[in-house]
């Protein structure tokens, strides 16, 4: 390899890529704890809901941050099912052929790879 010399604008746009990208890849990797560390991989019909029905913040974390990962931005991961993450949720199960809801289901779960099949 050749020895490259940039001009100084260039070199500080390089080194602010590298500073955002290992940021991206911590923040990343951040997000993708509550995937790795959620019980919603038992594949129970009941996924991860409390005791009133709804889905725990685990799981929304989960998909909000697996729908990030892929593309959909829920415009945050706040473990709350919002309008935000429900655009998230119809964007891809529309570029899924799946039924348009904007809601967790276990389809959408399977398709985030969140659960496994069965």
């Amino acid at each position: 390899m050749g020895n490259t010399e940039y001009s100084s604008q260039e070199a500080t746009f390089l080194e602010e890529l590298n500073m955002y990208r290992s940021q991206m890849t911590r923040r990343t990797l951040f997000m993708a704890l509550p995937i790795l560390t959620s019980p919603v991989f038992a594949g129970s019909e009941a996924f991860d809901r409390d005791d009133g029905g709804r889905f725990s913040t685990n799981l929304i974390r989960a998909a909000q941050s697996s729908l990030e990962m892929k593309g959909y931005d829920p415009k945050g991961v706040d473990g709350i099912l919002g309008p935000n993450t429900a655009a998230a949720i119809r964007a891809f199960q529309e570029e899924h052929d799946m039924p348009v809801t904007g809601t967790i289901d276990r389809r959408l779960l399977l398709m985030l790879g969140l659960i496994p099949a069965s």
